[in-house]
């Protein structure tokens, strides 16, 4: 009996193999999220991404599409994701460098594949578009990890069209999305 459960844990966690290239663990932010196996054109990056403070990056070469996760450490305040679903939509607006923001959807729900355990969280799409006319999706999942009580913001960005086509692989990146306690300091 403690043999099978041991293997059903071990089936539910990720790998920890700083060695397996599609999993990417960051113990400071609590967070770790796996790429498609085998996947090339997937590929994981820390910095250059279109969302302003994007942590961890997973951009897909042909497409022009990242998965980037914000994370907002642990406050003396509590976090509230539907305002930062709302805050969005107005910060994208002032932003300067959009002629347009059009709010598609703003609602509750888990995010795809049950990512983060299944946590509930506030979704917020976004259609832009740019001075040159070129539109771009910006899809954004809000969350609060019940493990650390960080605030993550998971965002799909990318040109129109671009989430449909690989939709199969992005939901696979949601879906593996994984939130951890933080380490004592």
């Amino acid at each position: 009996m403690a043999a099978g459960l041991a293997a059903f844990v071990l089936l539910l966690c990720p790998r920890q193999d700083p060695k397996n290239p599609d999993l990417h663990y960051n113990k400071d932010l609590g967070l770790s999220l796996q790429k498609p196996a085998g996947a090339e054109d997937w590929s994981f990056k820390t910095k250059d991404g279109r969302v302003p403070g994007s942590r961890v990056i997973v951009a897909h070469a042909k497409e022009n599409l990242s998965v980037e996760v914000v994370v907002q450490l642990p406050t003396s305040d509590s976090y509230d994701p539907k305002r930062v679903a709302e805050d969005e939509y107005t910060q994208r607006l002032a932003d300067g460098s959009w002629k347009e923001v059009r709010k598609k959807k703003l609602e509750d729900q888990c995010l795809p594949g049950k990512g983060a355990g299944g946590a509930r969280a506030w979704y917020v799409e976004l259609v832009l578009r740019d001075k040159e006319d070129r539109f771009t999706e910006w899809r954004q999942w809000n969350f609060v990890g019940r493990e650390n009580r960080c605030l993550y913001k998971v965002c799909v960005v990318g040109p129109e069209g671009a989430y449909e086509k690989v939709k199969k692989d992005v939901e696979s990146i949601l879906g593996s999305i994984r939130v951890w306690k933080l380490p004592r300091k």
